[in-house]
Order: C-alpha cells, then structure tokens, then sequence
C-alpha cells in the first residue's frame, strides 16, 4: 500500500527548515552562551593577551562577527585580544528564547 492510500504525503525536502532560512537572511545579533562566557573575559579589560584566555574555537568566529578584534604587540609580536562596541552590545543583547506567543499577557 502506498503512502496515497494512507493519506499521509511524502516528506519535504526541498525548503530549510524555518529557523536555519531566518538565520540565513538576518545576522544573528545576539550572543549564544558560550560566546557570552568568551567575551566576559574581556569585558572591561582593554587589550588581553591571548595566552591569558581560556583555550576556546570561538575566536575565530568572534572575530569573523567583528565582536572581538585581534592586534599583535611587543617585541614577541604577542596576540592580544579586547572586546568591540559591536561585541559589547551583542553580549548585553537578550537571547530569543522562540516562545514570545506562549508568554503574552490576555
């Protein structure tokens, strides 16, 4: 029996789903909590030195974001890292949670 006969159709595979097509047209202007923690770090502190930070794969994309930026310095040519005004409003930025309708007020 096929699945015409069931009354159930076929899967769809041809669209995104809705979350993955809205982050695919918006810039996501908020920060996930791993990045908050990340950017903590640096909150308030000036020019950090990249030794001095806890080892982490979300530099890359900080920096990609321009939440972050990166300056090389001393004689050493050490990376140093600080927090930007962009990053500094990401991190303070509420998380949308998804669940606006369930909270509204009747």
């Amino acid at each position: 029996m096929g699945e015409e006969a069931i009354g159930r159709s076929a899967p769809r595979y041809g669209h995104p789903p809705a979350c993955r097509a809205r982050a695919e047209r918006e810039e996501m202007t908020f920060a996930t909590h791993p990045e908050r923690q990340f950017m903590q770090y640096l909150r308030g502190a000036g020019w950090i030195k990249a030794r001095l930070l806890p080892p982490s794969t979300l530099v890359e994309s900080l920096l990609r974001k321009g939440w972050i930026e990166q300056q090389r310095q001393g004689p050493t040519n050490e990376v140093y890292f600080r927090l930007t005004e962009k990053g500094l409003e990401a991190k303070k930025s509420p998380v949308p949670t998804g669940r606006a309708g369930l909270n509204a007020k009747k």
